[in-house]
């Protein structure tokens, strides 16, 4: 099927809905921003990536019509066909490989449709832009086209990804930088990723610290447990619950997060999630082999709706040292961490792997750290973490 085809439509629809709708969405998210509008021909548009509604946000601060590569889950189902009609999005499968959507992408760049894409593939859980492959230099170099680097702030602190409802704050947006074809051209693909990295990079916590917007919310600690799985004054995996704005852990440990983000404890010893989140890596990135208990597991999860390829039923997950393991009432199904070659998060409601020949699919509505199982999943296997 050609690229081009709905793309006359989806352009129209681009422009009605910006137009008639940008309001609306500038009032109800308090939505700043600088307008610029690109230069060049066609181009390829980065941005760093932290709600849903980022695309329109996007769409908003650069006015021209581009597809924007989605999550292939959210293109399901009555919603997913309305928006593959109106927007023709790239999709793009958690927990899989990607050479599918690379295919499509510089498909729509060599018939000169622009693309927008979040090259982090995923939101941000403690308020760091998170990893980018140095693959998209590569993308961006062989595209032949123009690169547009567009930043968003806020939208962390208004929805964190682990949170149960928004906050009440700014958001703002602009673009970085735009750098034509023939600026691709002259640099490496290095070259290109600097400037992506730090074109795209935002620490929110030092963000705040800048601008000190506040954020409203009844219950702005609740679900941080999924991003602070590990407590940093006992040191035990799953021991923290929330309530309202309070988090604590069953060793005493209590802070109480405030209007800017930030906690405000007598036993922690950082005052945001970003710092407890790089706590987390690193303490268990230095423990050495001989620490871990071979044969118990690290952390479990129960209730979880567990479909294995194409097959689904409730059951438990548990990390060890060496596999995860996934109990349902049929059977116990062992996955090493070594042989699991891909593995993605949707939201903070679902976890997707690939092991040899199965893909399996973690999900609790009510929430599941997939940060937890992203990071021992590569502290166990020696991978780089990030």
């Amino acid at each position: 099927m050609s690229v081009k085809k709905g793309l006359r439509f989806q352009k129209v629809s681009y422009f009605v809905i910006r137009n008639l709708f940008g309001w609306i969405v500038c009032k109800a998210v308090r939505f700043r921003y600088a307008f610029y509008k690109p230069k060049g021909k066609t181009y390829l548009l980065l941005s760093n990536h932290n709600a849903d509604i980022d695309p329109f946000l996007v769409m908003l601060g650069t006015g021209r019509h581009a597809r924007f590569v989605a999550s292939a889950n959210i293109l399901k189902g009555f919603i997913g066909t309305v928006l593959k009609t109106l927007a023709g999005p790239i999709p793009r499968s958690k927990g899989a490989g990607a050479d599918d959507t690379v295919k499509l992408i510089e498909e729509n760049l060599k018939n000169g449709i622009n693309v927008a894409m979040f090259p982090e593939g995923n939101k941000s859980w403690d308020g760091e832009t998170c990893y980018i492959s140095p693959r998209t230099a590569t993308l961006v170099k062989e595209s032949g086209v123009g690169l547009v680097t567009y930043r968003l702030d806020g939208d962390y602190m208004r929805r964190p990804r682990w949170a149960k409802s928004k906050r009440k704050g700014p958001v703002y947006g602009k673009v970085v930088a735009e750098y034509s074809a023939e600026d691709v051209a002259k640099m490496d693909e290095k070259e290109i990723y600097d400037h992506i990295c730090r074109d795209l990079y935002v620490n929110a916590y030092e963000e705040q610290r800048i601008r000190k917007d506040k954020y409203e919310s009844d219950d702005k600690a609740e679900g941080m447990e999924l991003s602070a799985y590990l407590c940093p004054c006992c040191k035990r995996f799953d021991s923290i619950s929330t309530q309202g704005n309070e988090i604590s852990c069953t060793c005493g440990m209590h802070a109480t997060v405030n209007e800017y983000g930030f906690f405000e404890s007598d036993e922690l010893p950082f005052d945001n999630l970003l710092a407890w989140s790089k706590w987390e890596k690193s303490f268990l990135a230095e423990r050495k082999e001989e620490e871990w208990e071979k044969d118990k597991p690290i952390t479990t999860d129960e209730n979880v709706w567990i479909r294995r390829n194409d097959e689904g039923e409730n059951g438990s997950v548990s990390v060890y040292f060496d596999r995860i393991e996934v109990k349902t009432s049929r059977n116990t199904d062992v996955y090493r961490l070594k042989d699991i070659s891909k593995m993605g998060m949707f939201r903070s409601t679902r976890i997707y792997f690939s092991c040899g020949e199965s893909y399996v699919e973690l999900r609790k509505e009510s929430g599941i750290s997939g940060i937890k199982y992203f990071t021992l999943w590569r502290v166990l296997t020696g991978k780089e973490i990030y």
